[in-house]
């Protein structure tokens, strides 16, 4: 495969890579949000699989909303206006299920498009636009001032601060010229390709931590020196430029980028799925561990569903007849309903001291 072009069966692969890639390192990474490196080994050891209920992996908003949004596209065509509208109306839904996960900017502005106030986005920096805006990259990856527009106009619906923003931009960005590349490309020649993306930035903030990852890489910096100088938190330009770091100085191998991403705490899931999209729009699904992603809990925004978003999105891309998967809301919802006592579970195993 060329460098710049993608035929049917390379797209398919691409766009399955970033939603896989994105339910594998939110579900790998559930299980260590908020907790430090330190306290993820002393609970757990080394994550390198699902820890929240036996072996069975469990997503949260961030692929939730990446799938929800990969359905707007299909459902609108990917005309702008269509594509925020569906996506505003099917995040009032989410929030209606009761999501187990999510963003206080994204629950306030759902909050707001239920009781129907037009601008509905919050000025928050958090990483909530940025964490589904890889599908974006991957499906409009010839056409730039497209996926700018269209990627600005779904970040403003529940973020609005410039830093989210351009951390959506620069996250789909990415993401596009990942998928135009061999899967097999060289984490250097990676690197070289990102350095011209992160000079189009517009926020000075996000730029210069971005850069700092890359230096970081080029230096070869342990992952320890790199989380006290990035850090970890649900801030947009801390997640993007960790995020950036793992999949730069990672990246040749593909799960061991994911598996230290949500290995080094913080908003691990958020870090894991923004890294597993990048992978995943890298190196195809076809280089990511299927046994274990056949172990994530499938139904809503599981594995089968994934998949099918991937086909259909795939037909989009190449000119063909595609249709709009659905899903059962009230199976969403009593998932998570009846997962609750396993949250609370979770929680206080954390909360035990050793």
């Amino acid at each position: 495969m060329e460098a710049g072009k993608l035929n049917e069966v390379d797209s398919l692969d691409k766009i399955r890579g970033v939603l896989f890639g994105t339910a594998l390192g939110d579900a790998l990474g559930f299980p260590c949000e908020n907790l430090s490196q330190k306290r993820i080994n002393q609970i757990f050891g080394r994550v390198q699989s699902f820890r929240i209920l036996g072996d069975i992996g469990y997503c949260t908003d961030d692929t939730e909303q990446t799938a929800l949004l990969a359905t707007a596209i299909l459902r609108s065509g990917g005309e702008k206006s269509k594509c925020t509208s569906y996506f505003k109306r099917s995040l009032a839904g989410w929030f209606l299920r009761m999501p187990f996960s999510a963003g206080m900017a994204t629950l306030k502005a759902c909050a707001k498009i239920l009781l129907l106030i037009p601008n509905s986005g919050v000025k928050s920096a958090g990483n909530g636009s940025a964490m589904r805006a890889a599908i974006l990259g991957v499906v409009f990856w010839e056409n730039a001032a497209e996926r700018t527009e269209l990627g600005t106009a779904i970040s403003r619906i529940t973020h609005t601060d410039d830093r989210a923003i351009e951390g959506a931009l620069f996250c789909a960005s990415f993401a596009a010229i990942l998928s135009k590349l061999p899967n097999d490309t060289s984490a250097q020649v990676v690197l070289k390709n990102c350095k011209n993306i992160v000079d189009s930035v517009r926020n000075e903030e996000l730029k210069l931590a971005l850069k700092t990852a890359i230096s970081l890489v080029e230096s070869e910096t342990s992952k320890e020196s790199a989380i006290k100088q990035l850090r970890t938190t649900g801030y947009v330009v801390h997640t993007l430029s960790f995020a950036l770091y793992c999949t730069l100085r990672f990246g040749d191998s593909p799960f061991e980028a994911i598996v230290e991403a949500v290995n080094s705490g913080g908003d691990a899931d958020s870090i894991g799925a923004i890294t597993g999209a990048w992978i995943g729009a890298w190196h195809g699904a076809s280089q990511l561990p299927n046994d274990l992603i056949a172990k994530i809990n499938d139904g809503p925004f599981g594995k089968t569903h994934l998949e099918i978003l991937a086909r259909n999105l795939n037909a989009k891309m190449n000119g063909q007849t595609y249709e709009i998967p659905g899903y059962n809301w009230i199976h969403a919802c009593l998932r998570n309903l009846l997962f609750i006592p396993v949250l609370l579970a979770h929680i206080l195993r954390r909360a035990v001291p050793f």
